[in-house]
C-alpha cells in the first residue's frame, strides 16, 4: 500500500490564516480529496508556510505565525492522524521575540534528519543593526534541533541555542567523532 501523498498549504491572510490540506495522486497531480483545514496555529496572524512531517508514530505540522518582525516564530502541533486534530506545543519551537538578541525575527523553519541520525532547522532571522534596521534582509540560518523528553523538537525555546557562533558536535551528515577514529 502507498502512504498518502498531501498538498498541505497556507489559505486566508492576517489572522484568518489558516492551513488546508488535500491528497493527491502522486503519478498525476490530480486531487483525490477535498481541501480541509487542518490547523489554524496559535491565534496569531500569519499562519504560514506550513511543512507537515510524519516522525516516529506522529504527524506534525509546523508553521511560522505572528508575520515577519517582531512577533515572527515557528510553532508546531501533533496529531496520530495527518488531518488532526493536531496537539499544539506548549511553546513556539523557535523564537527571539521579547528577548534582546543579535538575531531576530525567528521562523520559516524546515526541519531535516542528516544521515547520522541528527537534527537540524534550516530558518529564516534578520541581524538588526543601528536604529533596528537590517542591513541584509531576511538571512538564513541553521540550528541543531533537541527533541524534549515528552517528544517535541526544541531549536531554540529563547534558551539562547541559536546564537552567531554555535558549538556542535559535527556539522550535518559529517561522519561522527567516534566514527573517524574507527
Amino acid at each position: 500500500m502507498t502512504a498518502g501523498v498531501y498538498v498541505t498549504a497556507q489559505q486566508g491572510a492576517d489572522y484568518d490564516s489558516h492551513v488546508i490540506q488535500y491528497e493527491i495522486d502522486i503519478e498525476t497531480g490530480r486531487a483525490l480529496t477535498e481541501p480541509a483545514v487542518i490547523w489554524r496555529g496559535d491565534g496569531g496572524p500569519w499562519t504560514e508556510g506550513p511543512h507537515l512531517y510524519k516522525i516516529g508514530g506522529f504527524y506534525y505540522i509546523m508553521t511560522a505565525s505572528g508575520g515577519t518582525a517582531k512577533e515572527h516564530r515557528e510553532i508546531i502541533g501533533r496529531s496520530s492522524h495527518p488531518y488532526g486534530p493536531f496537539e499544539m506545543c506548549p511553546q513556539p519551537i523557535l523564537t527571539h521575540r521579547g528577548i534582546d538578541h543579535p538575531i531576530q525575527y525567528l521562523g520559516h523553519a524546515d526541519l531535516i534528519e542528516d544521515p547520522s541520525g541528527g537534527w537540524w532547522a534550516v530558518f529564516l532571522g534578520v541581524r538588526l543593526v543601528g536604529d533596528g534596521y537590517s542591513v541584509l534582509g531576511r538571512e538564513t540560518f541553521l540550528a541543531p534541533v533537541h527533541w524534549s523528553e515528552d517528544g517535541w523538537p526544541m531549536i531554540d525555546n529563547n534558551e539562547g541555542l541559536v546564537n552567531l557562533e554555535m558549538n556542535v558536535p559535527r556539522i550535518p551528515g559529517a561522519p561522527s567523532p567516534l566514527a573517524a577514529k574507527a
